[in-house]
């Protein structure tokens, strides 16, 4: 099966916004795993631009020489490599590191798709670029709202669990067989959630799993 050159553009800005979406999502949750407050938190965040922008100044030769395929290959598949050990870091000096080297890819990545969105556009007579951007934003909306859904589906199984292990064994109230961040932010998602799909369609809102959950 053939597949149209700009289609592999589009999936490329997907997969690479999805992976940042999933990062976005637990930000809460690397925050507390992390030990840090919120101007640590974002001096860590900031390796991610320092690396996009040496990456867009200075990597075009590099990615002219590899060439198209070969750089999206590598770009795509190790952002979201780099993202997926970023909840292995047990410092925020090592996250900063590795969401430098995410830069990094992420700079060629751009430098990559936007000048292959140039070409294609060229060989088609027709523009290309707003539809490929709003893939990007698709894929980081998608992926944010179902990572929220199931993580807050997950606190929410955890939690009754608790309870009946508690009644079960007898445990005390204050035992805990989570970590402290678990539940909390669990219960802050929640939150959340409620908010954001108060503004869904009635009709939507009763179609996702998390409405049993909440609402009922």
């Amino acid at each position: 099966m053939r597949i149209e050159p700009q289609v592999r553009i589009y999936t490329c800005f997907f997969l690479f916004s999805a992976s940042t979406g999933a990062l976005l999502s637990r930000l809460p949750d690397l925050q507390d795993a992390l030990q840090v407050n919120k101007s640590e938190l974002g001096l860590t965040l900031i390796g991610a631009a320092i690396g996009a922008l040496i990456s867009l100044t200075f990597f075009s030769p590099l990615v002219a020489r590899l060439g198209a395929r070969t750089t999206a290959f590598i770009t795509v598949l190790g952002t979201s490599a780099l993202i997926a050990s970023v909840p292995w870091m047990t410092s925020a000096e090592l996250v900063f590191g590795i969401l430098f080297l995410e830069g990094l890819l992420a700079g060629a990545l751009e430098i990559n798709l936007n000048v292959e969105i140039d070409r294609i556009e060229a060989q088609l007579g027709r523009g290309v670029m707003n539809r490929a951007h709003g893939f990007w934003s698709l894929g980081l909306l998608i992926h944010c709202m179902v990572c929220a859904i199931c993580y807050a589906q997950l606190s929410l199984r955890c939690m009754s669990w608790l309870r009946r292990a508690r009644q079960r064994r007898r445990l005390k109230p204050k035992t805990r067989l989570l970590p402290h961040w678990f539940t909390i932010s669990g219960g802050a998602m929640i939150k959340q959630m409620r908010v954001m799909l108060n503004a869904l369609p009635v009709g939507l809102r009763k179609m996702l799993p998390l409405w049993h959950y909440t609402w009922a």
